[in-house]
């Protein structure tokens, strides 16, 4: 592990990145290690990840590539070389031979398949990403968007009272015989009230939309997601949820309140 603290500590104060492979727009987050690594994926319907330590890094080496004999630290610097660009949103090398390709299974996990070419033999690695719990979803995911939103409503509830206390200053200045010298300059009265109710409306017409095909939510986790095929729920995360909350209830305006206003 890194001195940071555990993978899942050290995921945790990284962002999303938006990478692309075969097709596929997502969103990752990747740890390497000296002998081990951690990576998640997300399409923002499902997440997937997949955690490999030397031991078992050694068994898929062996199972993918019968001819190799090289201790896993060697094997393990080539593909952080090849797969690190990949996964962090960067070009590969030009002068990269490696070939990536990622295919969604029927089961709803996530093979990441990669050929390169390791002291002039084939050499074939798989990553095996499986749904991941609704914990690490929590989070990796859930919770870093709450707490940004939660932080983006202080902040606009600051504004809204700075801009409130400047109509109260230009006030004073009008009352006390001030005027404008270019008259395109003029402004209305901020109405504190007003601007909430078109916010709330435009909200909840933005919640209505499919979650991966409106940028505006994505660029909140660094970067659009559009990905080129339909998303497939997860079942595996549907089951988890259905077994913590078993009655589907409507959202709410007291929802989205409710969630602004956690401390």
């Amino acid at each position: 592990m890194e001195p940071g603290g555990t993978s899942a500590e050290v995921l945790l104060q990284r962002p999303w990145l938006p990478v692309s492979i075969s097709g596929w727009r997502l969103l990752a987050k990747s740890w390497f290690g000296e002998t081990s690594y951690h990576i998640l994926l997300t399409d923002v319907h499902c997440v997937w990840e997949e955690r490999m330590d030397s031991a078992a890094l050694q068994k898929r080496a062996q199972e993918l590539n019968r001819r190799l004999r090289a201790p896993v630290k060697a094997f393990f610097s080539h593909l952080c070389e090849v797969v690190r660009p990949c996964l962090s949103g960067r070009d590969a090398r030009a002068d990269s031979e490696a070939q990536i390709s990622l295919t969604r299974q029927d089961d709803g996990n996530i093979s990441i398949k990669l050929k390169s070419e390791l002291a002039g033999l084939p050499f074939y690695w798989e990553f095996h990403c499986t749904p991941a719990p609704v914990t690490v979803v929590c989070v990796q995911l859930v919770h870093p968007l709450l707490v940004m939103s939660h932080l983006l409503q202080r902040q606009v509830e600051q504004l809204g009272g700075l801009l409130g206390r400047k109509d109260e200053e230009i006030q004073d200045y009008r009352e006390n015989g001030a005027t404008l010298s270019r008259e395109r300059l003029q402004t209305d009265v901020f109405e504190e009230q007003t601007y909430r109710e078109d916010f709330m409306s435009k909200l909840f017409r933005l919640a209505a939309l499919p979650v991966v095909g409106c940028a505006n939510n994505a660029a909140l986790i660094r970067g659009p997601v559009t990905p080129c095929i339909t998303p497939r729920p997860c079942d595996c995360h549907s089951r988890a949820v259905k077994q913590t909350y078993p009655k589907h209830r409507a959202v709410s305006k007291g929802h989205f309140h409710a969630l602004g206003s956690c401390t």
